[in-house]
Formats: C-alpha cells, sequence, structure tokens
C-alpha cells in the first residue's frame, strides 16, 4: 500500500510538466501565428530564398527522374517565364527548374552532359551573350561544384533544403529576414514601404508583379544596365528624351566578332550529341525581348552572324522566339522578362511547340 502511494506522487510532477509544456507550445504557436498575420497585414509575404542549397535539390531531380524530367537551364528570363505547374499539366512531364539567375548555361549543359543518368528533355535558354566563353568565375560553377561535392547522391540534404523552401514558401516570419525592431514595428501596425515585386517557391520558380515597380525608371535601368552604362548617371527628364539617348548609345554600338562563339558553338553541338546518344533530347530556346533591349542585342549580336549560323548546323532543335506568333506577341515591362500575368499563357505557348516538335523528335 505504501509503494502505491509512492507512485502517484511521483507521477504527479511528471503530469504538471507535461501540462506546462501543452500549455508552452500553444502559446508559441499562437504567438508565431500573430506573428505571421501582422507581417502580412503589413505587405510581408512569403518568399523562398534561392539558394545553392535549393538548386542542388533541383539539380538532384534532374538524375533521379530519368526520362520524365523536363530540365530547364537558362538564366532569369527562363526562371521568370515558365509556370512549373502549367508546363507539367500540359506536356505530362516533371519540370525541373535549373535557370540561374545573372549566370552563363554553359557549365550546367555541361554538367548534365556529363552525368549519365541525365536522360530526360532538356531545354536551354540561350543568345550570343550566354554562349561566349566565360571570363570570370560564374554563379553556375559555384553551385555545381557544391552539388557534386556536398550533395550529389545524398538523400538528407536535398530533404533538409527542400522542407526548409517549404515552410518558406508558405511563412512570411521564416522567410524574411527581418530585424527584430523591423517585426515590432509591423507588428504595432507599420506597413512595408517597398513591396517584394519578385517571389521565389519551392521549385524554384519565379514569379515577377511589374506592377509593382516604379516605372518607367525601372525600365530605363534594365536598358541602361543591357548597354553596360549603368554609371552613367545620365539625365533623363522624360521617355522622349530617353528614346532620344537610346537611340544615339545603340547606333554607335559595334557589332560584335563572333568568331569566339562559332568556337564556343562546336562545343556545345559536341555536347548536344553525348546527351542524345543515350537518349536525351535537347532544344534551345531564344527567349523574348522586346524593345530597346531586343535592338541593343540586335545591333551587337546581330541574328544572321549569330543565332542563325548556330541553329544552321545545331542537332538539337532551335526555337526563336521571332519565328513563332505565340512566343512573340508579349509586352515585357521592363525589356527583357516577363510578367506574371502572362506566364501561364506564355508557357502554355511554349508547351505546344515542344509537342509539336522537340517532344516528338
Amino acid at each position: 500500500m505504501h509503494s502505491f502511494i509512492s507512485n502517484s506522487r511521483a507521477r504527479a510532477p511528471k503530469e504538471s510538466s507535461l501540462t506546462i509544456l501543452l500549455i508552452a507550445s500553444f502559446v508559441a504557436i499562437g504567438l508565431l501565428g500573430i506573428f505571421e498575420w501582422r507581417l502580412r497585414e503589413a505587405g510581408f509575404v512569403p518568399n523562398v530564398r534561392d539558394s545553392m542549397e535549393l538548386w542542388a535539390a533541383q539539380r538532384q531531380r534532374a538524375s533521379r527522374l530519368g526520362k520524365r524530367a523536363l530540365i530547364l537551364v537558362g538564366a532569369s528570363r527562363l526562371q521568370l517565364a515558365i509556370d512549373i505547374d502549367a508546363l507539367r499539366d500540359a506536356t505530362g512531364l516533371e519540370p525541373v527548374q535549373l535557370a540561374i539567375d545573372g549566370s552563363s548555361n554553359l557549365p550546367v549543359l555541361e554538367d548534365l552532359a556529363n552525368d549519365s543518368s541525365v536522360t530526360g528533355t532538356i531545354l536551354v535558354s540561350t543568345n550570343a551573350r550566354l554562349m561566349l566563353p566565360i571570363n570570370k568565375p560564374d554563379r553556375a560553377n559555384e553551385w555545381i561544384e557544391f552539388y557534386n561535392e556536398s550533395f550529389r547522391g545524398l538523400y538528407s540534404p536535398m530533404l533538409e533544403a527542400r522542407l526548409k523552401s517549404l515552410v518558406m514558401e508558405y511563412s512570411a516570419l521564416y522567410s524574411s529576414a527581418i530585424p527584430l525592431n523591423l517585426v515590432l514595428s509591423m507588428v504595432s501596425g507599420q506597413r512595408r514601404t517597398n513591396p517584394l515585386y519578385l517571389i521565389t517557391k519551392e521549385n524554384r520558380e519565379r514569379i515577377a508583379d511589374y506592377q509593382l515597380v516604379k516605372m518607367p525608371e525601372f525600365y530605363i535601368a534594365r536598358v541602361l544596365r543591357h548597354l553596360g552604362a549603368w554609371d552613367n548617371r545620365l539625365e533623363i527628364g522624360t521617355m522622349g528624351d530617353f528614346n532620344q539617348v537610346a537611340y544615339s548609345a545603340v547606333e554607335s554600338l559595334p557589332t560584335q566578332d563572333n568568331s569566339d562563339y562559332l568556337s564556343q558553338i562546336a562545343n556545345v553541338y559536341t555536347l548536344v550529341r553525348q546527351i542524345e546518344e543515350r537518349g536525351g533530347r535537347v532544344g534551345f530556346l531564344r527567349m523574348p525581348t522586346d524593345k530597346w533591349v531586343w535592338e541593343i542585342d540586335e545591333k551587337k549580336y546581330p541574328r544572321t552572324e549569330f543565332w542563325d549560323l548556330f541553329a544552321s548546323n545545331c542537332p538539337a532543335l532551335t526555337f526563336h522566339f521571332k519565328d513563332y506568333a505565340g512566343l512573340n506577341e508579349f509586352n515585357l515591362p521592363d525589356g527583357s522578362h516577363i510578367d506574371k500575368r502572362d506566364k501561364r499563357r506564355f508557357t502554355t505557348n511554349l508547351a505546344q511547340i515542344l509537342g509539336q516538335k522537340l517532344l516528338q523528335k
């Protein structure tokens, strides 16, 4: 009897501790919920950080999906333009977004070509500039090295990266690197003054809302950067003034020599054959540009001296947006990227072209 009473008293603190733990957990969850709600009210939104870990997780999928993979290689234009769900629905394949903002596509294409487990369909967004030899360190090389040395063939890093990004996709509090004092001010009722125009999802799809940026300043900045005149601090009063400046600048641009380009594309052909000999399929896409961004490219890298020469001898299929009404019907707010309101239609149009050509090859 004495033993029974002793055991009852021993259980009481444990039950009390469990109750305290449950209450504390509910309070913590409630506080996090309040912070999340107030941050969203203040204009903060979930946004996944596009890290090398997240890219490596997708790179792993490219190998493991085999024939079912539709691998997207390129830079920001492709990453912003493709609606992953729409592409999956239209093609029946599993899209894998491997585009890297501001980077060359050649290191990624070479890495895929050298991986015998990659047997799916590869769509490469390219242009003359991206096809030129790389003369400086490129983010693509860094991310590929990280994948091959720290990620390849391992399950736990892939699982961790995807779980973290899934939480980021649904939590503004977790995904936003916000100082504590700013969090407190947001919770107290202040609103974010610079809403994000560019959002990244867990699958590395990016969504650009150009109604959230100041126009035409944003477009002008894009053109100046494309001209290589970012530091010129030109005094632009109106769009008319800017168009005059841009016209003069484009007229004075020299046409680039294509000898390095022609040498490089021979190496690209070798990579294509390497992939297609083991059953993979490759296509090259010239993504849409318009306004002064297109004029700059056409002056520096005329289609007849660059793209057409590449396409005429390429063992893979090639698609230039100017040749397809479904790809050439969009107004690009910054002259270079697809707005979120057009990406589903662009993706559907592109999928139809792929279905007619690349996927039937």
